[in-house]
């Protein structure tokens, strides 16, 4: 009954949710006006104002690194506090020091976010972590509950158009507005060697299934030779460009998505799961996420010792698709500012979050440096997470220092054993970033629910229980009712 109830609430949001045109926007100004006080003059410098209260949500697992800007930002003498809801808290399990949350405690968590940003002015800060499953996050901004960021910028002397990555601005833009604004990213695209893909960047589905039709005896696609680990590798992996949140509509009775249903198809069902990998066989493709410059090998002649297990050269193919542009770019976290606060929260809530786009923090956090004292000596290490930065300073910074081997020597001991790995070069650095600026394409979030319909559907194919017709329909009609109702 618990569940039921839940799912009724979710089904019915659009119903019981302001919608964004009637949104409540509130200052401290009219409030004043209302209570027929003047507006107080507001100083940065005037001692006995209180600070206003930025309200950030996000979850349990909130990253070390926010609270520490957190913490900063606090500590500094400029008006304002951020204070964080953590929306999980009622499922965080001390002793285990995580977030212990089933099916039903996401979909209560999520619904009281939504209420929470439709409905009231409670929260400022608006972290893609604040909910158990980033569709919401993502239905919301195409609903227009997260303020447009670019206004913000235009004053804003280094976060702005001109420093930030144009490219990956436009790709999270919704209606010409900025709604939400990644950290950092990376990309996700298979790769291919090239003597079995040839050296075409991207292909469309019939192009992926004319090469798959050459390859030799015995051959995989990611080392997998059953329908099931096909579908999650080639399929699953690229579902969200058959789903349009900002359009409200899904595109699952296309030629392309029925085509590559059928191309799993071929191979033996694993009985809904998944099967084993066999890494000794000609591999047509691997999975492969671009993380950071050293990726930019791939380009080159030194590939195999990032994929360990193919032979170089390689051609980065994407996933296959309709236009041939299968690749697309992600992101672990965003921040949005709700249109629902006050003008001066929301000044409050940009002065917060674009500490994290400026050169100095995403060059510094994304090649951490650390120092340790052995026996007297001074080492000095840099620890990668992996991403891409959105500040273009920062990012040519790294990508040069990244060919200078000024984070890394290439040094390596196995066993005893001294060698040497290579740093990329600044021509296959130029040919990743090339890769990069044609990639059309960012992820949208599948809700767990709609994962749910599709694969109930497609294991129930490859077990023979429905055709390729009726299974096609059947999602298409089931996903088009699930999105009509929620966005």
């Amino acid at each position: 009954m618990k569940r039921n109830i839940i799912i009724a609430c979710i089904s019915a949001l659009t119903l019981t949710a302001v919608s964004c045109s009637e949104m409540k926007q509130t200052n401290i100004q009219q409030k004043n006006e209302a209570s027929g006080n003047a507006a107080p003059e507001i100083s940065a410098t005037d001692d006995n104002r209180e600070d206003i209260i930025i309200t950030l949500a996000t979850n349990s697992e909130m990253r070390s690194r926010l609270k520490n800007e957190i913490d900063s930002f606090n500590s500094a003498d400029n008006g304002y506090q951020i204070v964080t809801k953590i929306v999980d808290m009622d499922f965080y399990n001390k002793e285990f020091d995580t977030t212990v949350m089933n099916e039903e405690d996401g979909l209560a968590v999520d619904f009281n976010m939504v209420q929470d940003v439709m409905n009231t002015d409670s929260v400022d800060i608006i972290s893609s972590y604040a909910f158990a499953n980033q569709s919401k996050y993502e239905i919301l901004k195409n609903m227009g509950a997260f303020a447009d960021l670019y206004p913000f910028m235009e004053n804003d002397p280094d976060v702005n158009k001109s420093t930030l990555n144009q490219h990956i601005l436009s790709l999270n833009e919704t209606n010409g507005e900025l709604r939400a604004l990644p950290v950092f990213y990376y990309a996700s695209t298979l790769v291919g060697e090239s003597r079995y893909v040839g050296d075409k960047e991207n292909w469309t589905v019939d192009e992926f299934i004319s090469h798959w039709e050459q390859m030799p005896d015995g051959a995989t696609v990611n080392g997998s030779s059953n329908s099931e680990n096909i579908y999650y590798d080639i399929l699953r992996s690229n579902l969200e460009t058959f789903v349009d949140y900002e359009n409200v509509i899904v595109d699952f009775d296309c030629p392309e998505f029925r085509k590559i249903l059928e191309f799993c198809n071929r191979f033996e069902s694993n009985h809904g799961q998944k099967g084993e990998w066999n890494y000794e066989s000609p591999r047509m493709v691997v999975r492969s996420e671009i993380r950071g410059f050293t990726a930019a090998k791939l380009f080159g002649e030194h590939g195999d010792e990032i994929l360990g297990y193919t032979e170089p050269p390689y051609t980065m193919v994407g996933y296959p698709s309709a236009d041939g542009q299968g690749a697309f770019f992600k992101s672990d976290a965003l921040y949005s500012i709700s249109a629902n606060s006050s003008s001066e929260k929301q000044k409050g809530a940009w002065e917060f979050i674009r500490q994290f786009y400026t050169e100095e923090y995403q060059q510094e956090h994304v090649m951490e440096k650390y120092v340790q004292n052995i026996d007297g000596e001074e080492i000095v290490s840099y620890g990668a997470i992996g991403d891409l930065c959105i500040n273009k300073n920062a990012f040519d910074t790294i990508a040069q220092r990244t060919i200078n081997g000024e984070y890394d020597d290439g040094k390596r001991t196995d066993k005893g054993v001294e060698y040497t790995v290579s740093m990329p070069t600044r021509e296959e650095v130029d040919k990743l970033v090339a890769y990069l600026d044609n990639i059309d394409r960012w992820e949208t979030t599948l809700d767990r629910q709609l994962w749910n319909i599709i694969e109930d559907e497609v294991m129930a194919y490859f077990a023979g229980e429905k055709s390729l017709d009726d299974t096609v329909n059947l999602i298409q009609e089931r996903a088009s009712i699930w999105i009509s109702e929620r966005c």
